[in-house]
């Protein structure tokens, strides 16, 4: 039952609309009536009333009819075979969806009206008493305000002859026996068929993209014609049963064996054909190309270029032309000169798209050290020595100083990448004198560098024995010092910092250049008389 709208103009109150039907009547203020995306349900006859105290009433009707678009047609038998002398015979469409506001029959293009021989009903067209006169092509339009169909189909009806046997001959040869006599019945027009059917893809490619649209059409003759079905990868296709089946916006799942298959109904002959669609898709972003390090001693080669159907092969020709993967590809070969700064190509190939990566392989650069001091929290001085070089793969940094090798303490720390060595001592003295040695290397080769710290606020650098010499100074701090900047210090801080730290300096060394760095003056005077002295020399 459809809906009662109410509302009393210039009112402040909204109009009385039930609860369901909110999402698709709108009373405007005017009183006109709006409908919303109008479901096929609200299709009916509609009355307007309006009514005023003492005038009495005034009312309009008018009719909504909400149409679909019509998809997908198909004709079909329920009775079977025409056969001539039945009492009737019945061709029925049927639809995905539509409305449909007329439907014309036509046969051999002339239109189909009600008489003594057609029936046209709702959704069928009845042929009463057929006879072989009625074999030939039937079509149906099917029309609304929006769309417009047209189905065919073919009709062959079939006549009886009655042939009269007075011999005996083996029952099951004969429709029915009376006295010896056998009555035998034939068709006289002859069942054949389906021929060999042609299954043709249109567009017809080698293979499709994802997004592709493809019609696959599957043609054959027979008497009568055979009916169709779908089948893919094994499982019928329910609904496709024309000889046309549309597949839009393909996606990879679809990709497979599609098959006609064609029965004639009258024999139960049946035939088949098959075609393989491809559905490809390329793998996202570019391939990307790496190289490590295999014991410090092989380089292994990487190519990555993961995702998409199928997947990518992958392969670096310049390396070895025989070895290829798919997706991720991986090839080790020990390291050799010929291999430093050789640029190497990954070959990536893929039926929608080829690409390529490089990667170039070479020993570690020549590097200076770079040295920071500071004091802790718990005013120990802590000297960061940091080597880092250009390398690929990465170059992997090892320490040593007189004593050997340096491993993780608590003297000395060396950061998880071990490019860094922290060493944190109360004294001094512990520091200089000492020569603390980074190297760093991959398959490719090494580069090694020294440092030593002296007591002396002086840089000296030894090219031949690639040594760099720090000097530090622990004696002289005045006590006159110490009282001013301490009240500087806490009093004028950010002063403090700029003014006063200019002249406590300790000499630092980044990327080859000596340049002075300035320490907290604050903390030099927190850690007075501990163990660390502030080196009061420019």
């Amino acid at each position: 039952m459809l809906p009662v709208v109410t509302w009393t103009i210039n009112s402040n109150s909204p109009p009385d609309i039930p609860q369901s039907s909110k999402d698709v009547l709108h009373l405007e203020k005017d009183g006109s009536l709006t409908f919303i995306r109008v479901p096929l349900s609200y299709s009916s006859h509609y009355t307007v009333e309006m009514t005023k105290s003492g005038l009495g009433k005034a009312s309009l009707q008018f009719t909504l009819q909400v149409f679909e678009i019509i998809q997908d047609v198909t004709l079909s038998t329920p009775s079977g075979l025409a056969v001539e002398g039945t009492d009737r015979f019945i061709l029925q469409y049927s639809m995905l969806q539509g409305v449909i506001e007329q439907q014309t029959w036509f046969f051999k293009s002339t239109e189909i009206k009600n008489s003594s021989h057609y029936l046209v009903q709702q959704t069928s067209l009845v042929i009463l008493r057929p006879n072989r006169n009625d074999t030939g092509l039937y079509s149906l339009q099917l029309t609304n305000p929006f769309s417009s169909v047209m189905v065919y189909r073919n009709l062959t009806v079939f006549c009886k002859i009655n042939l009269y046997f007075f011999f005996k001959v083996h029952s099951y040869v004969c429709s029915s026996m009376f006295n010896n006599w056998c009555f035998v019945t034939f068709f006289c027009s002859f069942a054949d068929g389906p021929d060999e059917p042609i299954l043709k893809a249109t567009p017809e490619k080698i293979f499709y993209v994802v997004g592709d649209s493809v019609s696959l059409l599957c043609q054959s003759d027979g008497n009568p014609q055979p009916t169709v079905e779908w089948v893919f990868n094994g499982q019928k296709l329910s609904g496709a049963l024309n000889r046309v089946l549309d597949l839009t916006n393909l996606q990879t799942s679809q990709g497979g064996v599609y098959t006609c298959s064609l029965l004639n109904q009258m024999t139960n002959e049946k035939r088949e054909k098959n075609v393989t669609l491809d559905v490809y898709e390329r793998p996202s972003g570019s391939p990307v190309c790496s190289v490590l390090s295999v014991n410090n001693d092989s380089l292994l080669y990487e190519c990555d270029w993961m995702g998409g159907t199928p997947q990518a092969t992958l392969s670096f020709p310049a390396l070895n032309s025989a070895s290829r993967g798919e997706g991720h590809f991986k090839l080790t070969l020990p390291a050799s000169a010929n291999l430093n700064g050789k640029t190497v190509s990954c070959q990536a190939d893929h039926p929608v798209q080829q690409n390529t990566c490089n990667i170039t392989a070479r020993n570690p650069n020549i590097f200076l050290p770079e040295m920071r001091a500071t004091v802790d929290l718990d005013s120990k001085m802590v000297v960061s020595i940091l080597c880092v070089t250009e390398a690929s793969p990465p170059a992997v940094v090892s320490w040593s100083n007189d004593s050997g090798a340096i491993a993780n303490g608590t003297t000395y720390q060396i950061s998880s990448d071990t490019t860094e060595l922290k060493i944190r001592d109360n004294n001094i003295s512990n520091l200089i004198l000492q020569i603390f040695t980074c190297t760093c290397s991959n398959p490719l080769g090494s580069q090694a560098r020294s440092i030593q710290l002296q007591g002396k606020n002086t840089l000296q650098s030894e090219s031949q024995h690639k040594r760099v010499v720090v000097w530090l100074n622990d004696k002289r701090f005045f006590p006159c010092v110490f009282w001013i900047a301490l009240w500087l210090c806490y009093a004028f801080s950010l002063t403090c910092d700029v003014n006063i730290m200019e002249s406590i300096n300790i000499s630092k060394l980044t990327f080859g250049r000596t340049r002075k760095t300035s320490l907290n003056l604050c903390t030099c005077v927190s850690s007075h008389y501990r163990s660390l002295k502030c080196n009061d020399e420019v």
